[in-house]
């Protein structure tokens, strides 16, 4: 990192300085890592549950914003995202599990995905029927 006075003017990167206006701290909720030199906002990481599924066209261009009401009782607002290349993207089941450190080590919680699978095929018979190419989770920073 440059700095000039109290301010970040660049960054070294190989042994190389690139200098810029203003330095962008794009690291999700990992953000929070970079507070150890640099005083930033608090972030923390928000955990989602998603599913892709291979839709091909018989999912329809539009996203869907729901609010599904789960067998035991729970209210879940999932979202549907068809994509150009035939899949369709299905988040939704947040929850404050900690951030671990290594993002590679990030996983579903226990049961989550069975349950957005369950919530799926109750929705929409093309995604009962569907095949399941990706069951994932991430963390979206908040702040």
């Amino acid at each position: 990192m440059v700095r000039r006075g109290p301010r970040v003017a660049g960054v070294e990167v190989d042994g190389a300085t690139i200098e810029g206006d203003a330095v962008v701290i794009a690291m999700g909720p990992w953000s929070i890592l970079a507070a150890a030199w640099l005083p930033l906002p608090t972030v923390f990481g928000l955990k989602g549950h998603s599913l892709v599924f291979d839709t091909g066209t018989r999912v329809p261009p539009e996203a869907l914003f729901l609010e599904v009401r789960e067998a035991a009782g729970a209210v879940q607002t999932p979202e549907l995202f068809p994509r150009s290349d035939g899949t369709t993207y299905v988040c939704a089941i947040s929850s404050e599990s900690p951030l671990p450190v290594d993002p590679a080590a990030v996983s579903p919680d226990a049961g989550a995905i069975e349950r957005l699978e369950r919530m799926c095929s109750a929705m929409a018979p093309a995604l009962a029927s569907a095949k399941i190419l990706s069951r994932q989770a991430c963390y979206r920073p908040i702040t």
